[in-house]
């Protein structure tokens, strides 16, 4: 059997996808759980300590320690996943490198960039459970207080819990009073919150576009003067959240559906309302939200919405 280098140069290409593949999971499974110092509510998924340092570090990780020294990287994350991502970007550098040997494989400019499952990607975006007819909620008031926002996002940088509602509230008795408490301060977060996005990034309308989201999160949590990859990927990782948020599928986040996510994020480390967004549940909720092909926080979002507005 004569030698082919066609052949091992395929065999090769194999190898160097098959780190690829295995760099790529591990960030995007586990860089998220880790603590972060963006701005937002969703800093979990895009500051700079959180999912994008699994994406973007200063030394070792994707393609630290390889042809793309001081490049991307796992960034100040545990040794066994500083040497994960060694594996990455030594696949990565196979990966280019070989292709130059196969015309048929042309060199990817950035495999990051278009390797299928990177972050969380289009393709899942409609992997999402089927939209509500409900109209759009009314716009918030632009007069609407937005101090409870503005604390919330200090606190997620100060890694402090927040509470959302009377420190009385919790003495009531069970019963609809303290439910329909819950629900209105849950209202109050959700217009505190998109005012307050949309006065940071928007045109102060009282609703949120996808413009305005990807806007908000580039402007809070990775910063206007970021490159211009890590801004595409953040717009894709805002893409797939939004669709999650988006409950009733009209392009935009009303205040409704943001209340919703807030009452979800309420109770998921024990399944009781208890008017406080730990650290726990923040980032517990926004490692949900980025899984674009897992539906668990949809259900949880659809159920909340259910609950507290009817699905008309």
């Amino acid at each position: 059997m004569g030698f082919s280098l066609n052949n091992l140069s395929n065999s090769l290409l194999k190898m160097g996808n098959s780190f690829l593949q295995m760099g790529t999971f591990y960030a995007t499974t586990k860089a998220i759980n880790h603590g972060s110092c963006g701005g937002s509510v969703f800093n979990g998924c895009f500051g700079t300590g959180g999912c994008y340092s699994g994406y973007y570090g200063n030394a070792g990780g994707f393609y630290g320690g390889s042809i793309y020294t001081g490049g991307y990287g796992l960034g100040q994350i545990a040794a066994d996943q500083y040497m994960l991502g060694q594996a990455y970007g030594q696949g990565a550098a196979l990966y280019q490198q070989i292709s130059m040997l196969n015309s048929a494989t042309p060199m990817m400019a950035n495999p990051m960039m278009t390797y299928p499952g990177m972050v969380t990607t289009q393709a899942t975006l409609n992997q999402n459970i089927e939209k509500t007819k409900n109209p759009t909620a009314d716009k918030v008031d632009s007069e609407q207080n937005t101090k409870l926002a503005e604390v919330f996002e200090q606190n997620i940088k100060d890694k402090k819990d927040t509470r959302f509602v009377a420190s009385d509230w919790k003495d009531l008795p069970e019963g609809a009073e303290k439910n329909g408490m819950h629900m209105e301060y849950s209202d109050n977060f959700g217009k505190s919150y998109i005012m307050h996005m949309d006065k940071t990034a928007g045109n102060s309308d009282g609703e949120i576009t996808l413009e305005e989201f990807k806007a908000y999160n580039i402007k809070t949590d990775i910063g206007e003067n970021a490159s211009d990859d890590m801004k595409a990927l953040a717009n894709k990782s805002s893409e797939v959240i939004f669709n999650k948020l988006d409950q009733n599928g009209d392009g935009k986040i009303d205040w409704k559906e943001m209340s919703s996510m807030f009452t979800v994020y309420d109770s998921l480390t024990d399944g009781k309302y208890d008017g406080v967004i730990t650290n726990e549940e923040l980032e517990k909720g926004n490692s949900m939200l980025l899984k674009g092909n897992d539906t668990t926080i949809d259900e949880k979002l659809r159920s909340a919405y259910d609950d507290l507005y009817g699905n008309d």
